[in-house]
């Protein structure tokens, strides 16, 4: 890993270089890709547009969440704004010296990127979302799509370069996160509330009472499994909170760690969301 990292270091380099005159734009793109503004800021709103779009947002967001953040765990990779600093890859003449800025300090492990996560899968959505709308309307123009991709890809690729610039991630964390985000949004979609939304396959004559509980269980479920993999970490002698430290000694700026960037944080936040769904959402959606 130490030369992947090494070569994502150079890149990082050289994306700071080729767009230190983009800082400002960086640091907007990195706020809304924050999966906290998605859930907070954005969610409500859509919730007012079109309630089932909201709820596929929320699971996506609270599903997709809980996964990236034990993922993190499961593999325990380093940011490179600490390991730049911590590694011996690098004699002390020629150590990178990388630019941070009060975004920079993030405190869980750093694949896969959770901010590449929120951004593919909320592009994604919006894709489904506005052909479903479209074809609804029976409104179906051409040039759409070669309006809509390359704005999606546009858009994507800032959230990565955004992440670089501000040496959060190395490139093979936020393409992982993308993946993720990509391919997890479709599948929740399709295979789970889609069918419930629209009673069609299994859900079509499953009664709400039973989905409830089903729902519930796997909440409690991802619960659990987030639970096993704590306590997995400290039987094997690793300390789940060791990044957290890390982030503390190399940040220039410590008043810019924030508790929101720390997995245990957003775990909570992500089980909750996702148990609320369970409970609250998926009677309101069979309504």
């Amino acid at each position: 890993m130490e030369q992947l990292y090494a070569l994502g270091v150079s890149c990082i380099e050289l994306v700071q270089y080729w767009f230190e005159d983009y800082a400002g734009y960086f640091e907007i793109v990195n706020h809304f890709a924050n999966p906290h503004y998605v859930l907070e800021i954005l969610f409500p709103f859509i919730t007012i547009l079109d309630s089932v779009f909201a709820a596929q947002l929320l699971l996506c967001m609270s599903f997709g969440g809980w996964m990236n953040t034990v993922l993190k765990w499961w593999l325990l990779e380093d940011r490179p704004y600490w390991w730049v600093r911590e590694t011996t890859f690098y004699s002390d003449t020629n150590r990178p010296r990388l630019l941070q800025t009060s975004q920079s300090c993030e405190t869980g492990p750093g694949s896969p990127s959770g901010h590449s996560t929120t951004a593919a899968s909320v592009l994604i959505l919006a894709i489904m979302w506005m052909s479903h709308v479209f074809n609804d309307r029976k409104w179906n123009p051409w040039w759409w799509k070669y309006i809509i991709y390359p704005t999606f890809a546009f858009a994507l690729g800032s959230v990565i370069l955004a992440r670089l610039y501000v040496a959060t991630h190395f490139p093979h964390q936020c393409l992982l996160g993308s993946l993720l985000g990509l391919f997890l949004a479709p599948a929740l979609c399709i295979y789970v509330t889609d069918p419930f939304i629209w009673r069609y396959g299994p859900h079509a004559t499953l009664p709400v009472k039973q989905a409830v509980i089903w729902h519930t269980v796997s909440a409690v479920a991802a619960i659990l499994i987030s639970v096993v993999t704590y306590y997995s970490l400290v039987l094997c002698g690793v300390d789940p909170h060791f990044t957290v430290k890390l982030a503390f000694r190399w940040c220039e700026n410590p008043d810019s760690i924030h508790v929101s960037t720390t997995p245990m944080f957003a775990l909570v936040q992500c089980t909750a969301n996702l148990l609320g769904c369970a409970l609250c959402v998926t009677p309101a959606l069979a309504e």
